[in-house]
């Protein structure tokens, strides 16, 4: 069994990677990092940058 990334998803993991350095709020990563739950507004605030991104499941298909 071969465990190697292919070139699409080293790809795919730079693009994240570079999403979340340039778009995760700050105060947002640090919650998060330090085990604290997020409150509605950011979550709403996430979400939004999610679907910006085209990235937000807003539910899944039957």
């Amino acid at each position: 069994m071969d465990l190697s990334y292919s070139p699409e998803d080293r790809a795919f993991r730079d693009e994240v990677r570079s999403f979340l350095a340039a778009h995760l709020p700050v105060e947002l990563s640090d919650k998060m990092r330090a085990g604290q739950d997020l409150d509605k507004a950011q979550y709403d605030q996430w979400h939004s940058i999610l679907n910006e991104q085209g990235w937000l499941a807003p539910n899944w298909p039957r």
